[in-house]
């Protein structure tokens, strides 16, 4: 929205600041010029208006999985491997998960496909395609 010279000195005055600095602060906190994204339309699917929110963004279309990934991630895996392993990133379909302590390394290495894969596929969706295991420093 544009504003006058007179109307910025104004506001800046309320605020207590100099209209440069009011300048400089909505520069900063200027996203994008398609912010704030349209609101919700009635009828509209909730995964259409967040696809809409994220791609306003510019966040990676993965990344309402790894949220859900890092914020429920013992109930996926269960308490036992989540004391011993994290998710990390989400990459073209590639969850990479780090582990610490080598046991459970070579453990979760050779089981992952057949035991967290599934349970991953079914807590995300199908932006997870394939788990990578690391070993964690």
């Amino acid at each position: 929205m544009f504003q006058s010279r007179a109307q910025t000195r104004r506001a800046a005055a309320r605020l207590g600041i100099s209209s440069d600095a009011l300048r400089e602060r909505r520069a900063f906190m200027r996203v994008s010029d398609d912010w704030p994204p349209p609101p919700f339309r009635d009828g509209e699917p909730a995964s259409v208006a967040v696809r809409r929110v994220i791609k306003a963004l510019k966040l990676p279309e993965s990344a309402p999985a790894e949220i859900l990934l890092q914020r429920d991630w013992s109930k996926i895996v269960g308490s036992e491997i989540a004391r011993h392993a994290v998710p990390g990133t989400l990459s073209d379909g590639v969850l990479t998960v780090m582990v610490r302590g080598g046991a459970w390394f070579a453990e979760l290495r050779r089981n992952a496909r057949m035991t967290l894969l599934p349970r991953l596929r079914a807590a995300a969706g199908p932006s997870v395609r394939d788990i990578r295991i690391a070993l964690a420093d």
